[in-house]
């Protein structure tokens, strides 16, 4: 876990670290399942204005490539 500045790509749930909770929050926000907080998708931006939180390819939505992401910066903090 990593603790970062604000809207740290990979991180769903805007707490400032990304660990495997933000890929499977992913894997929710895929399936349609609710997430259990609604920031999951709003973080504070730096200039105040909510940004799309964890988001990596600016493409607005929380899909595969973050959950990918998440997972491989987890894998290779490891070794």
């Amino acid at each position: 876990m990593y603790p970062t500045k604000l809207n740290l790509p990979g991180d769903i749930d805007c707490d400032k670290q990304v660990d495997l909770r933000d890929a499977l929050l992913s894997l929710k926000a895929m399936t349609g399942t609710r997430p259990e907080q609604d920031s999951i998708y709003s973080c504070p931006g730096e200039d105040g204005v909510s940004d799309m939180g964890g988001d990596v390819n600016n493409d607005g939505q929380i899909g595969m490539e973050e959950v990918i992401y998440v997972l491989r910066l987890l894998a290779n903090n490891t070794e």
